[in-house]
Order: structure tokens, then sequence, then C-alpha cells
């Protein structure tokens, strides 16, 4: 997970940041770890003073029924602007002093998935970079996901990069597939920045035991399935069950369909990363 080195004292509004990726080339998107102009903006947008607050008032004016109508996320995440290939959110990070983990700390851990023994990876590429507060602490690793089959339990070797804390100004890439990490709790309230490519994901997201170094569980592809699973079973009748059944059975054909390719593609290397002849 490379830390990005940038810097700038400018100061770029929301429009004015949205309006410049839209003018760029989309096919940058695919790549935003080698694009050092919008590193540079993404700096510039931070700066800007009272961005979320500013954003929320905007919003609250309005109609109160289209407030985050296309927020597919938690309560924990804004969606500031939605365009053309990208989109960017605002995550809130309480601490562990927060009033809800003090009323209810079992749903609190759940819900914020804090600790150091789990991480995760993603199955997207984003920017992340600190607005406020202290930030989380994040250790890092990353693995080789050519090499897994992707089944719970499975052994993968994790490479450790030490730890870093996500203040202001300190931005972050995360590579789909590459880069996993924990999050440890704020010492108070912290927001961070993403800047989000807007892709299909095209693999499973894992959560991996950094003790024993096995993947604890996956992620499905489709992570409101569990949910409709239950409305479909409580409300559904035979041809709505019909039609889920075969949902679901499709998207596993596909998901072992990867695990196998990945499976053959881990047989055509040595344990030195030179393909066998």
């Amino acid at each position: 997970m490379p830390l990005i080195n940038v810097s700038t004292k400018e100061v770029m509004s929301l429009d004015s940041f949205c309006n410049w990726v839209d003018a760029q080339d989309p096919q940058r998107l695919q790549n935003i770890g080698q694009w050092p102009e919008l590193w540079q903006r993404l700096y510039a947008l931070h700066n800007t003073q009272n961005l979320v607050s500013r954003f929320l008032k905007e919003q609250l004016n309005d109609d109160l029924a289209l407030f985050q109508q296309d927020n597919r996320y938690s309560g924990q995440t804004f969606i500031l602007a939605r365009r053309r290939g990208f989109y960017l959110r605002v995550n809130l990070w309480p601490s562990a002093n927060d009033e809800l983990a003090r009323l209810d700390l079992r749903n609190f851990n759940k819900f914020y998935v804090y600790g150091d023994r789990y991480a995760h990876d993603h199955n997207f590429d984003f920017l992340t970079i600190g607005l406020y507060g202290p930030g989380y602490q994040t250790d890092l690793w990353t693995y080789d996901n050519t090499g897994v089959t992707g089944s719970i339990g499975e052994k993968v070797l994790l490479t450790a990069h030490g730890r870093q804390r996500l203040a202001p100004g300190t931005m972050l890439l995360f590579r789909k597939s590459v880069d996993i990490h924990t999050q440890l709790a704020p010492e108070a309230l912290s927001v961070s920045l993403n800047f989000i490519p807007e892709v299909s994901p095209i693999s499973e997201q894992y959560l991996f035991d950094v003790q024993t170094g096995r993947i604890a569980s996956i992620e499905d592809l489709f992570p409101r399935a569990r949910n409709m699973e239950v409305l479909v079973s409580e409300l559904g009748d035979a041809g709505v069950i019909d039609a889920f059944q075969k949902m679901t059975h499709e998207r596993e054909l596909q998901v072992q369909a990867r695990r196998k390719q990945r499976a053959h593609d881990a047989r055509k290397h040595d344990t030195s990363g030179v393909p066998k002849s």
C-alpha cells in the first residue's frame, strides 16, 4: 500500500475537482496509482475548509427525501459526489470511547470492524486521505492474489509493511487484491475522504486472520444477497424463490470458475514466481 507523497497549498472546490476529472481521459481511471496530477488535486480538495459541513448543509437544505439516495453504504459513509466513472465518499471513524460503543459495544465492533487480528483487502482501487481528527491507525500487508484459490482456512503468505496513521493530509493508495489492512480506532472522531473509480468488482473480498495467516471469511461480490435471501424466504412466492435460486447458482458457478482459473494460474508458477515451461 504505497504512501502517496504529495502536498500542495492550493485549494480546489468539490465542483472544480469533479469537473477536472470529468475532462480527463477516462482510461486514466484504470490506473490511479500512476496519476500524480490526480493526487495533487485530491490534496487540494482536502485543503478546502469545511468541505464536509458545507456539503451536508447544502444537502439538508434540499429535499430530505432525496438525501443520500444513491448511497449504498452504511451510515458511516456519505457520498460527496458521483460522476461518470468515479465517486467521492467520506467515512466517519468514531473513537473507542464513542457513546455508541458505551451503549452497545458488540454492535459497535461489528459495524466499524476495528481490531488488530483481522485484516481485509479490497476488490477495487481507491485513494484515501485524512480530513479531520487524529485519524485511525492501520497495520499494512500485501499478498499475491494470483496464488490464492479463495477458500476459508486457506493459508496465504502475508508480507508486513508496518503501521500508518491516516492523519489529515496523509494519503494512501489501496490496490485491489494486493493491499490488506486492519483499522485501529482513533483517539477521537476522525474523517477520511476517498476517491473511487466506478468499476464492477471481479474478485472476492477477503478477511484474513493475520495471526494464523489464513482466510477467515469471504465477502460476497453481491453484498446484499444475504438480505435478499431473508426477504425472498419470508415474502417471496414460488416464482421469486426459483428466480433467486437460479441467480445464486449462477453466481456460485462464476465464483468456482474464478477460483479454478486462479488455481490453474498458480500451478504455472514456481515459488520464485518464474512460469514453469
